[in-house]
């Protein structure tokens, strides 16, 4: 049976509009390989989004699957944010719109 992940609160959400739903709770192994997924998922959604508003709710949702990836994996978002500045001070960001071409 495939499965994948959703948010703490939509079983009742679904079961309040007195809809049937199927759940079960992940083994640590488990959740990990479904937020990776979950995080894929949610990256092809901003990829889709079509307007501001679009855009801000997809990259809020890929935001929550970091966070909880973060969660799982004891890692400090303090810890990130220093990778990433450090990342950004050794190589900049993405402002200059370069593109490396490719044969």
């Amino acid at each position: 049976m495939k499965s994948k992940l959703i948010r703490d609160k939509i079983p009742e959400i679904v079961k309040a509009k007195w809809e049937q739903i199927s759940i079960s709770i992940a083994n640590q192994e488990e959740f990990k390989t479904k937020l990776f997924e979950k995080l894929i998922e949610e990256s092809k959604e901003v990829l889709d989004a079509k307007t501001k508003s679009e855009i801000i709710e997809e990259i809020a949702d890929l935001y929550e699957v970091i966070d909880s990836i973060l969660e799982n994996e004891k890692i400090d978002k303090a810890d990130l944010l220093n990778v990433q500045k450090t990342k950004r001070e050794l190589r900049w960001g993405f402002n200059k719109k370069i593109l490396l071409k490719e044969d």
